[in-house]
């Protein structure tokens, strides 16, 4: 019985996360570890606070781990306005990640 709540409770990302480098790759601004967190993708050493706040946001890398963390920690490095003022500057873009058929376009466009 203890190996079905155990199976419930495990956290799992798909596997095109996993395997595309580009969202773990380092960059100025972002740094990541060899060490795998609980949905086995590279920790996070250091990122500035946009690029924090857009892994907190972007809903393939939920975590519970991740938002405690931040939230436990984030008056360290800034401001609770400085978050909030960010959070409203990433709700305010345009949701893009989903990707637009071209047949939907077209579609709509000669109507």
């Amino acid at each position: 019985m203890t190996s079905v709540f155990e199976d419930n409770s495990k956290v799992s990302v798909p596997h095109m996360i996993k395997s595309d480098a580009r969202l773990h790759k380092d960059d100025v601004d972002i740094c990541f570890s060899k060490t795998l967190n609980s949905c086995k993708v590279p920790q996070i050493r250091y990122a500035s606070v946009e690029r924090l706040l857009e892994r907190l946001t972007d809903l393939r890398f939920l975590s519970i781990d991740f938002l405690n963390t931040f939230l436990h920690t984030y008056r360290i490095f800034t401001t609770a306005a400085v978050v909030m003022d960010k959070l409203a500057d990433i709700y305010k873009k345009p949701f893009t990640s989903i990707p637009v058929r071209l047949e939907y376009l077209n579609l709509n466009s000669s109507e």
